[in-house]
């Protein structure tokens, strides 16, 4: 197991196949995290991203209710 304090990982907003798999995995998405990604252009499509997190002490959780 690797001692991180968090994961996180990010996507694109429409990437809905995704972000659904990020939340089944039980990681945490909030608004305010959201950024625009560097190396796409301000007029690009899929600029706007999202992130999304988990704890190390929610997988713990996670874990031991399976």
């Amino acid at each position: 197991m690797l001692n991180l304090e968090e994961i996180v990982a990010f996507t694109t907003v429409k990437n809905k196949r995704s972000r659904a798999v990020m939340e089944r995995i039980g990681m945490h998405y909030d608004q305010k995290d959201d950024f625009d990604h560097p190396e796409l252009s301000e007029n690009h499509h899929l600029r706007r991203h999202v992130l999304y997190r988990l704890k190390q002490s929610e997988w713990l959780k996670l874990r031991k209710s399976e």
